[in-house]
């Protein structure tokens, strides 16, 4: 957890802009999965 927090802090910022805007990508795909799941 600790190494990972270091590489964090070593990326720059359009890296680190990039790993959120992936993430949200991500969340946002999940949540439409579990909403389709839901309805039927």
């Amino acid at each position: 957890m600790l190494m990972a927090w270091e590489r964090w802090q070593n990326l720059s910022p359009e890296e680190k802009e990039r790993y959120k805007r992936r993430a949200r990508e991500y969340t946002d795909r999940g949540r439409e999965t579990l909403a389709r799941r839901r309805r039927r």
